[in-house]
């Protein structure tokens, strides 16, 4: 159960709360009248903006056709009664890579008065409504549902876009005195050369009793930004109205990300930072063991713990140059080149491109990484090749590396494009510099399996943690959003030496 301030008429709460319900209701006159509508018409018609100084409706189309309709149903007593009702509803935790927040069943089941009077004033008078302002041709279908966000709830950049959703909205029911501060903003997103999200170009505060809606199109990218304050609920009743399918435009595919072979390094260079105990035999064949069958392990205190400091202090010095990487539909989160890493950082990353690495990892996981790791009778070998560096036979395994910095909203989205999320792979990474991290300020990992909500596993930074995962087709991992939390916390970022091997890549 939660409370939401509503209007001043409200009883005094001293008194018992009496509730009656509302059986019909009506959209605010002002925009039902044939002067208003025209303008809106016109001015949504013709991509062009404007806005009523009388209601304060508001008409956009930067970066995408919305519009805005404030004071959107005129009976203070009815909007009190719609929260009461709405607050008495069962809902469930939503949790996923693209959001985290509480909603409703759907509620067209909804029975008691003021849902059900709300339901059909969208079916009996903002239907055609619509319709007369959009051209669109909007079928009977009405898609809602009440969604709740607290503290660090997200919903991450999106376009909304099935084949038949024509229109989406948003009705607020939020606190009469919300903030820009307190977060919950719809943030709208332009897009790049190749329809991608871009940048967040307009911000719209929630505001209680205004109705918000815009067109689902392929460039309808948005988003509701993170929940800041401890103190507020955002609550809407959300949905979108219907037509005819449409056809649209082809994802666009980004280019496939290079696959290098191992590369060879200096054995003292490599035996300098690992720490030695993951290079004894018997070692290395209790961790085989271990991930032979759960298919992950973490190995702590991976690099020697002299070489782990330098590194990350040399990685968290203000002068490397970190840039972000996008786009926000699908990530976000901070890279660096490997030419412009401090010397400890590029060492690292060129250890985990070795052929001294691939070798170690084969002997470590099984997997064919390695010629000279490729076969359980050759195990003994490998080993002791591993430790020191043999190079042996060329292999067809490959990797991809990458050098990465966390920090609050970063995160990564499971996509319909991702080349490479199709492919069996090992997933290696060592975490810098996360001495404090919490699993509450996100930022695991998570890896789910395809099509399902199922979490199969979930890994957490841990400093100086080599975390190996082996993956197959039908496996796919995404980096949970960092929220408001990471803030508070000593370590208010953290970093990570990414690389992912394939055995024989396609």
């Amino acid at each position: 159960m939660f409370t939401m301030s509503t209007s001043p008429n409200e009883t005094d709460e001293s008194s018992p709360k009496r509730f009656k319900g509302s059986n019909t209701i009506s959209i605010n006159q002002n925009y039902v009248q044939d002067a208003l509508k025209n303008i809106l018409r016109k001015e949504f018609q013709a991509g062009s903006g404007f806005k009523d100084d009388v209601t304060g409706a508001e008409v956009q189309c930067t970066p995408f056709r919305h519009v805005s309709l404030p004071c959107f149903i005129h009976d203070d007593q009815f909007v009190s009664d719609l929260i009461t009702e709405l607050e008495g509803l069962d809902m469930v935790d939503k949790s996923n890579d693209l959001y985290k927040f509480k909603q409703s069943m759907e509620l067209k089941h909804a029975k008691t008065p003021s849902i059900k009077a709300f339901r059909k004033m969208l079916q009996d008078q903002m239907l055609p409504w619509l319709k007369d302002i959009t051209c669109h041709p909007l079928n009977d279908r009405i898609d809602l549902f009440c969604s709740l966000y607290q503290y660090t709830d997200v919903l991450l950049c999106h376009d909304d876009e099935l084949e038949e959703r024509y229109i989406a909205f948003i009705y607020y029911l939020v606190p009469k005195l919300w903030s820009e501060e307190d977060g919950g903003l719809l943030d709208l997103f332009d897009v790049d050369e190749h329809g991608q999200p871009k940048d967040i170009v307009k911000s719209i505060i929630p505001l209680q009793n205004m109705f918000v809606f815009f067109e689902v199109t392929p460039s309808s990218f948005h988003q509701v930004s993170e929940i800041l304050t401890q103190e507020k609920s955002r609550f809407a009743i959300s949905g979108w109205f219907h037509g005819p399918p449409v056809s649209r435009p082809a994802s666009h595919r980004e280019p496939r990300i290079p696959l290098f072979p191992c590369t060879s390094i200096e054995e003292e260079g490599f035996l300098d930072w690992i720490n030695p105990i993951y290079l004894s035999p018997e070692i290395q064949a209790d961790i085989r063991e271990r991930f032979e069958n759960e298919s992950e392990i973490e190995l702590s205190e991976f690099i020697k713990e002299e070489k782990y400091e330098e590194l990350a202090a040399a990685i968290q010095c203000n002068s490397v140059p970190w840039r972000h990487h996008g786009p926000p539909n699908k990530r976000s989160y901070d890279t660096c080149r490997m030419e412009d890493l401090p010397p400890e950082a590029a060492t690292v990353m060129k250890m985990m491109q070795s052929d001294a690495m691939f070798l170690l990892l084969s002997t470590l996981t099984g997997l064919q990484l390695h010629e000279l790791a490729a076969d359980s009778d050759e195990e003994k070998g490998a080993s002791s090749s591993a430790a020191n560096g043999n190079s042996g036979k060329a292999s067809p395994a490959k990797c991809r590396t990458e050098a990465q910095r966390w920090q609050h909203g970063d995160y990564t989205l499971i996509h319909d494009t991702d080349i490479h999320g199709t492919e069996s792979a090992l997933d290696a990474c060592l975490y810098i510099g996360c001495e404090d991290w919490s699993m509450a300020a996100g930022g695991y990992t998570s890896y789910v399996a395809r099509e399902e909500d199922e979490e199969l596993l979930t890994v957490c930074p841990s400093p100086n943690s080599l975390a190996l995962v082996y993956r197959d087709k039908e496996t796919l991992r995404f980096v949970k959003h960092i929220n408001h939390q990471a803030t508070l916390a000593k370590s208010s970022r953290y970093y990570s030496m990414y690389a992912v091997y394939y055995e024989k890549p396609e």
